[in-house]
């Protein structure tokens, strides 16, 4: 697995990319229980746009319900298979490698700002090809992860920034489904009860093995380990007034207010 029998039940991670969904995913695959599945937006989203343009076989009796999931079935079953009973892919970030010529009217209502997006056809996406998923969000300060992104890929923050606004909308549309939220920081504060939470919400045996993906760093100092980080409190809080411009916080407003009024959290950013 995945296969034809639990396809269209996977667990969903998103969160854009610096957030922490590598660690969220480490620690559900360190239970056993889940086949990890890691990045698969280029076998869901390209997989699903070729279907839609794809005009049907003439050998056919019928065609599929749906091309665009038959395609996005068929891909994943042959790339990621499995034995396990059940499995988790993380959908993170924006994929961007699709040309967005499906945005419509109601999307760009919606949100324009700080550039235009497929919204409605991202969601119709993944409700169709997996309905009965269990779909985790895990939430950072943006502000870390600009300032992170950048330090580790060297990206320019004004686009970082413009990027996670519209992911950000992406997740408070009205056609999302999110089912829970994990904070990051909360990841950090208290890490085995967060896990356990989060277990506990997934059906998963609260397992000890779990543990072992908190002690993991996925990008660390060199000769640092993660519990030289926590001793010494590390944060990027003294980076922004360097790298936070009062232009990107104002490209970041509606989109985390939009997204603090869906999810009914307060962000605090």
């Amino acid at each position: 697995m995945p296969n034809a029998d639990n396809i269209s039940g996977p667990t969903n991670i998103h969160g854009i990319g610096r957030s922490g969904t590598t660690l969220l995913q480490n620690i559900l695959g360190a239970t056993g229980d889940l086949q990890i599945c890691n990045e698969t937006p280029a076998l869901v989203f390209a997989p699903y746009r070729g279907g839609e343009l794809t005009p049907g076989s003439a050998d056919r009796d019928a065609a599929p319900a749906s091309a665009g999931v038959a395609a996005v079935h068929a891909a994943i079953c042959a790339v990621l298979p499995s034995g396990k009973r059940r499995w988790c892919q993380k959908l993170g970030g924006i994929p961007n490698f699709i040309g967005w010529d499906m945005i419509n009217d109601a999307d760009r209502h919606y949100a324009t700002e700080p550039y235009p997006f497929p919204y409605t056809w991202y969601w119709q996406v993944l409700r169709e090809s997996f309905p009965d998923s269990t779909d985790v969000l895990i939430l950072r300060d943006y502000r870390d992860v600009i300032i992170s992104r950048h330090q580790y890929s060297g990206w320019k923050p004004t686009g970082i920034a413009s990027d996670i606004a519209v992911y950000f909308n992406i997740l408070a549309h009205p056609a999302a489904k999110i089912d829970y939220v994990v904070r990051y920081e909360d990841l950090v504060a208290d890490s085995e009860g967060t896990a356990d939470r989060l277990l506990a919400q997934l059906g998963l045996a609260d397992n000890s093995r779990a543990s072992r993906a908190l002690a993991w760093h996925a990008s660390p100092s060199r000769g640092e380990t993660l519990a030289d980080a926590r001793k010494r409190e590390f944060s990027w809080a003294d980076r922004y007034g360097e790298l936070i411009t009062d232009a990107m916080r104002r490209t970041m407003s509606p989109a985390v207010r939009r997204l603090e009024q869906r999810l009914s959290l307060n962000l605090d950013m």
